[in-house]
């Protein structure tokens, strides 16, 4: 059984590494502590984006903010379906890699190996430990 989770990383702005799973329907980003995700950068809006999960995937929504929401460099004028690897971007200085992580449980009847992206193969064990793969460009 297979389940699939996003995670977003900064690449750059406040606390680069810092890694955010969406773990909910609907997640709230801004400069607010209040925000499910808080960026302390000034370029991000108290208020700036909504990412909300839909079965076609995450959907990203610029919430009216002064200095945009970007993905892979073009401003939103809609909201819009990211992509495993895309890079969303808070006004000029705020960039996060977005990921898709699969967490794999594997039953008694033996262990499944992976390749994923034509890296090296992976083996997971037939002891039915779940383990999280990051998936990304």
């Amino acid at each position: 059984m297979a389940e699939v989770s996003y995670r977003l990383v900064v690449r750059t702005g406040p606390n680069p590494g810092m890694a955010f799973d969406l773990t909910k329907e609907v997640t709230l980003l801004g400069r607010d502590v209040t925000n499910d995700i808080s960026l302390g950068d000034a370029e991000v809006s108290r208020q700036h984006a909504r990412l909300t999960r839909t079965p076609g995937g995450i959907v990203v929504e610029d919430l009216g903010s002064t200095n945009g929401t970007f993905i892979n460099g073009e401003r939103l004028v809609a909201p819009r379906v990211m992509a495993m690897g895309d890079l969303l971007g808070f006004g000029e200085t705020v960039t996060l890699d977005a990921h898709e992580r699969i967490a794999l449980r594997v039953g008694d009847a033996g262990g499944l190996t992976l390749s994923v992206n034509g890296g090296a193969p992976q083996t997971v064990g037939a002891d039915g430990e779940v383990r999280a793969l990051t998936l990304g460009r």
